[in-house]
């Protein structure tokens, strides 16, 4: 039950999780964050397929884009899983929790960039 107020406040602290941060049960957190993801996950995948697919960008500029997105999902996937290691330490479901929000929020910050291109 700590586990659970701890990342509760975690997440109200947190602007774009303040939808999550209403459930009680850690199963209901994961699968509302987890749903919050693909949403912005998909709009991340929009944006930069609009990138690649116009001519906004010359062929050199798409060309660094495809090698940045590339490294940046490596790094993406090292820290998230390095900050769920951390702060919920095993395989449950406080891990896919922290792992799911930090990937949103990386997902969130890189889409940001991209829309600013």
């Amino acid at each position: 039950m700590k586990k659970i107020i701890i990342l509760i406040s975690f997440f109200a602290a947190t602007s774009s999780f303040a939808d999550c941060s209403q459930f009680t049960s850690m199963s209901a957190m994961l699968n509302c964050i987890d749903e919050e993801f693909k949403i912005v996950d998909r709009e991340l995948n929009e944006v930069y397929q609009g990138l690649m697919d116009g001519t906004y960008l010359s062929e050199a500029e798409k060309k660094q884009l495809r090698k940045t997105q590339r490294e940046w999902v490596k790094l993406k996937t090292k820290v998230c899983l390095e900050e769920a290691d951390l702060e919920a330490p095993g395989n449950g479901t406080n891990h896919s929790l922290v792992n799911t929000a930090c990937e949103k929020r990386f997902t969130e910050e890189k889409l940001d960039e991209l829309k600013d291109m």
